[in-house]
């Protein structure tokens, strides 16, 4: 399936969390896949900085909003664990969609 949809994940981590985070991280990177969710990359804005920037591709904007809408939740078993490690919570999440050109 072509992953025309690169999604845009941003938020930042409080600092005492980071532990935890990593933690949570790595179920919500094994789980992504299962969403359609390819090219899978988590980074920091810069070295000791606590910003997170998540990035990965899906197939269709309807997976964006799904997947965004699931991300945001907080009732959600894996993707709400990071709402109490996230500065202000997963409301401070931002999410974007960048559409690819297929030719």
């Amino acid at each position: 399936m072509k992953q025309n949809v690169q999604m845009i994940v941003q938020y930042e981590v409080k600092g005492c969390s980071l532990s935890q985070y990593q933690a949570v991280m790595d179920k919500i990177i094994e789980m992504l896949p299962s969403y359609d969710a390819a090219d899978i990359k988590v980074s920091q804005y810069a070295a000791g900085s606590y910003k997170i920037i998540e990035s990965f591709n899906v197939p269709t904007e309807s997976h964006y909003f799904a997947l965004k809408k699931l991300r945001k939740s907080a009732k959600h078993n894996v993707f709400g664990s990071l709402d109490p490690i996230i500065s202000g919570g997963l409301a401070k999440m931002d999410c974007w969609a960048l559409k690819k050109q297929l030719y």
